[in-house]
């Protein structure tokens, strides 16, 4: 489903005036854009008509019935019992060539793609994106259906790359397995990929504490990611950037370092399996970030078992294992972010509506850091929701209160990309709403409490 808003502004001028120098324009067409760009993102949602507040209670305002129940038709059954699903199930392909037998092309070394097979369908990395879907087979028989992905920007040759392995997925037929090496028939040529095995993790059963409302020892807490790789050579989180995962009864949550996902989560014992995940769009500047965070979801989509010791999870996936870290800070509230209550039919709600939050500085109380002063980051809430500026984009989402208890919902945004270190504070101050836990209002500050320490905002003058 799509829809299309007309929105109205005077930041621009409504008409190209006589003496237009289409020459001149077109020279300092990049100026131009940075302008625009810069006047878009400072604008008061007064700015336009309808304004942003209207269209953004317009957008809450929307609800859909539930679907009825369709029934998912599973991967066919093992042939013969066989557990392997034909061979398909026993490694981590990873795709080598893709094209025709006679003029294969070879995987972009910064773009690698992979595939894993299991009982629940398939998953795997598709150079940018996190794919997911279902197969059949039989003797030499193979295809595909439902195949999805997310939604992030690459560069143009790995889109490109992308495109075209999805569209063969989709067209496959047929595939054999010889020596260790995996060959998909398509349409339009052979995907050639070569097995990887899996790593062996050790787990050990994780009881159950303090009952059911533990998920195992997943719940009620706020996990960071500290490394992640094969286990004899482990890859460390990259400085300055956060990777989290919160799991509770409705799904697991959390940053991936530029972008926030979330999905659902199936756990019995050491076993731990995740569906599709979804994220926002965010594009950050820094690839490294991007690099890093494709391949955490994709770890994630692939994982299989997990075990937690001595403060520690560890997730085990084909390529490795992602370690986590418990941060304490505060304690992660155990709340159903199914939408914003007026608590005792408080208007204000809490004191966080009905005015224009600005941040001021965000990091540890100890040694705050200053919002930068040319990209303002703003917070407004209202009974439809939370919106505002994180700086470069635009970002919406829910959220949830009681008391002096605050939390968020996975935060959708826009996908402008501007300077990194603008980008860097927006990745840090997104992913601090998403691990938000409290807050309070004293002397005309808002102090919200996230994992790494407290977002200070004051009232917009």
């Amino acid at each position: 489903m799509s829809a299309i808003f007309k929105l109205n502004t005077a930041l621009f001028p409504a008409e190209i005036p006589a003496n237009f120098d289409m020459t001149a324009f077109n020279a300092g067409f990049a100026d131009y854009i940075k302008q625009s760009v810069t006047t878009l993102n400072n604008a008061q949602p007064t700015d336009f008509t309808p304004s942003l507040a209207q269209f953004d209670a317009v957008v809450q305002s929307f609800s859909f019935a539930p679907s009825p129940a369709v029934p998912i038709q599973p991967t066919v059954p093992p042939i013969s019992n066989d557990p392997t699903f034909g061979g398909l199930t026993q490694s981590n392909w990873v795709l080598a060539t893709y094209g025709t037998a006679e003029a294969p092309l070879s995987v972009l070394p910064e773009a690698p793609i992979n595939l894993v097979f299991t009982q629940d369908g398939i998953s795997g990395s598709s150079g940018c994106n996190t794919y997911f879907g279902q197969f059949k087979y039989d003797i030499h028989v193979l295809s595909f259906s439902g195949v999805g992905s997310t939604e992030k920007a690459c560069a143009e040759n790995v889109m490109t790359q992308e495109t075209a392995y999805l569209n063969a997925l989709k067209t496959a037929t047929s595939y054999e397995i010889d020596n260790g090496v995996l060959k998909i028939t398509y349409q339009d040529g052979v995907l050639t990929y070569n097995g990887g095995t899996a790593p062996t993790l050790q787990v050990t059963v994780t009881p159950v504490v303090g009952g059911n409302s533990s998920l195992g020892g997943l719940a009620a807490v706020n996990w960071v990611l500290s490394s992640f790789g094969p286990v004899a050579a482990p890859v460390a989180v990259l400085p300055g950037s956060t990777v989290t995962a919160i799991f509770t009864t409705d799904g697991v949550t959390g940053s991936a370092g530029c972008n926030s996902y979330s999905g659902n989560f199936t756990y019995d014992n050491a076993a731990l399996t995740f569906t599709p995940l979804i994220t926002t769009k965010m594009a950050c500047t820094d690839n490294n970030v991007m690099t890093q965070e494709t391949t955490y979801l994709t770890a994630l989509q692939s994982a299989t078992g997990y075990q937690i010791t001595n403060g520690q999870l560890q997730i085990a996936y084909p390529d490795g294992v992602l370690t986590f870290n418990v941060n304490n800070t505060v304690p992660t509230p155990a709340v159903s972010l199914t939408g914003t209550p007026i608590v005792n039919t408080d208007p204000t709600l809490g004191g966080l509506a009905n005015v224009h939050w600005v941040l001021v500085s965000m990091g540890p109380t100890v040694a705050p850091v200053a919002a930068i002063a040319d990209a303002a980051v703003n917070i407004d809430f209202t009974q439809q929701g939370v919106s505002g500026s994180s700086g470069c984009n635009q970002y919406s989402g829910t959220f949830i209160y009681n008391n002096n208890t605050l939390a968020f919902s996975p935060l959708v945004s826009t996908q402008l990309a501007c300077a990194d270190n603008i980008m860097a504070q927006e990745s840090a101050y997104v992913a601090a709403l998403q691990s938000a836990t409290g807050y309070q209002i004293a002397n005309g500050q808002l102090q919200i409490t996230y994992a790494d320490g407290v977002l200070v905002f004051k009232l917009a003058t």
